[in-house]
């Protein structure tokens, strides 16, 4: 990584300024709202010692930049995509179990099979006080942004 940093100019950096710099990049990134090449190039002018470096270089390396955003900034829409539509289809189909747990007590007590009818309604219901259960203490100590 050293030497792949004295390439792109940067002499002398730590990994903690990289890691820095590479967190503000991802910022950049997340905020730029659609306009993917204004943002970098005006982060890229502020944030990133380009001292030493020729006017072709400084250009080049901000134009893999803008390009790693772009492509990162889809990664990370897709994934977020992803996420909402894992988290869609997990409600869609336990809400669906527990319709259809209902609606198998309800049979049962159609049917005259009273015991049979509660027993299935208090396993649905207890699966459901059980996983809040888990859900909360899962969470508990979590602060609530980090739950979003």
């Amino acid at each position: 990584a050293g030497s792949a940093l004295k390439a792109l100019g940067w002499k002398g950096w730590n990994k903690e300024n990289v890691k820095e710099l590479v967190d503000l990049f991802d910022g950049v990134i997340a905020n730029s709202g659609g306009d993917v090449d204004d943002a970098v190039s005006k982060w890229y002018d502020a944030s990133v010692p380009t001292q030493g470096m020729t006017e072709k270089a400084r250009e080049g390396q901000k134009q893999f930049l803008i390009e790693i955003a772009k492509r990162s900034r889809t990664a990370k829409k897709m994934a977020r995509i992803g996420v909402a539509l894992k988290i869609l289809l997990t409600l869609v189909l336990g809400y669906a179990d527990v319709v259809t747990d209902f609606l198998v007590a309800k049979s049962y007590y159609d049917a005259g099979e009273s015991g049979t009818a509660q027993a299935t309604a208090g396993f649905a219901i207890l699966a459901i006080v059980i996983q809040a259960g888990m859900t909360f203490f899962q969470y508990a100590k979590k602060p609530w942004k980090e739950q979003v």
